[in-house]
């Protein structure tokens, strides 16, 4: 999610607002209703080929690459923008942690826990509504800790000025923590406040993160990211494949497979109009 990465510098300036539902949807439709000319250069529809649906910022909503998005599941036809308005947000799509290579299914059971209690912090912490000077930190600090996460004395801002990487991070992992004894005691478990304890340790020592036992790994093999991903890979399926589907499982994915398909013969069969025609009424939804 940073300049390196899934991202999109043209979006960069379009400051989408997270304080409120109707500023968040505002901005939105102003990106999918705003040309840009680069876009406009390209072309749409060239020597009857689409190059693109159109030529704005966004040409669909789920074209913003954002940190986290707020989600409602939409109906035949319907715009996110539109289900998001019309029924509120249903769930929460956390999109700038990557998946961890060094395990078989990309997350650990600590790291979920770890994500639930840190999700629910931030739900209950305090609720007034960010300035655009804050907005700018935030940017500017994930910036820096995707970059140059894990460098010695590395300086955050704050409304209070810059701080260093781990006083900052251990000031959230405070406010975590007391949210994952409160899961604790209601789950009777401890597993949350380990989690927390677990997340500690690599801020104090960045060699436990994972991408300092990638760089590791990767020294390991010899500098060869092609060769030790591949292994890697190899590895994994091997592990899951022991671990089969049990029989239940397989034949209800492998029903919900066949009415899936089912399905899309349905609705393909029952299509009577133009692509050209369907997204010019897409488009002016």
């Amino acid at each position: 999610m940073s300049d390196l990465g899934y991202s999109n510098r043209i979006q960069s300036s379009l400051n989408i607002c997270y304080n409120r539902l109707d500023s968040y949807t505002d901005s939105l439709q102003r990106a999918i209703h705003t040309s840009h000319p680069a876009y406009e250069r390209l072309g749409v529809k060239v020597d009857g080929t689409y190059r693109q649906l159109n030529s704005n910022i966004l040409q669909i909503e789920n074209e913003y690459y954002s940190d986290i998005r707020p989600k409602r599941v939409t109906e035949s036809g319907e715009k996110p923008i539109h289900a998001l308005l019309s029924r509120g947000v249903q769930y929460i799509e956390v999109r700038n942690t990557d998946i961890n290579p060094l395990l078989p299914i990309g997350i650990s059971g600590e790291q979920a826990h770890f994500m639930d209690a840190f999700l629910v912090t931030c739900l209950l912490c305090n609720d007034t509504e960010l300035s655009d000077a804050e907005c700018g930190m935030i940017s500017e600090n994930q910036q820096r800790i995707v970059n140059r996460g894990r460098e010695p004395g590395l300086m955050l801002l704050t409304a209070a000025g810059e701080v260093s990487r781990t006083a900052l991070g251990e000031t959230i992992l405070d406010q975590v923590a007391r949210t994952a004894s409160v899961l604790d005691q209601a789950n009777d478990t401890d597993r949350y406040s380990n989690a927390v304890v677990l997340q500690r340790e690599k801020l104090q020592n960045p060699e436990l993160t994972p991408s300092a036992q990638v760089l590791d790994a990767l020294k390991a093999a010899g500098g060869s990211y092609h060769h030790w991903v591949r292994d890697l890979s190899r590895q994994h399926r091997d592990t899951l494949m022991q671990k089969p589907l049990a029989p239940e499982l397989k034949a209800r994915l492998k029903c919900e497979a066949q009415t899936s398909l089912l399905e899309q013969a349905s609705i393909e069969a029952a299509d009577d109009i133009s692509f050209d025609a369907f997204l010019a009424s897409y488009n002016s939804e």
